[in-house]
């Protein structure tokens, strides 16, 4: 995974990077939430 999960950069610049990384990365994962809970549910 790039960046490492515990990295928080040397300098600002690469931390503010990281921080949007992370940021899109939630955006991603909480529009893919509800198809996870469908499949879980059915997994049930």
């Amino acid at each position: 995974m790039e960046p490492d999960l515990m990295d928080i950069g040397s300098n600002l610049g690469d931390t503010i990077k990281y921080k949007n990384i992370h940021e899109e990365l939630i955006s991603k994962l909480k529009a893919k939430q509800d198809n996870i809970t469908e499949l879980l549910t059915r997994a049930d």
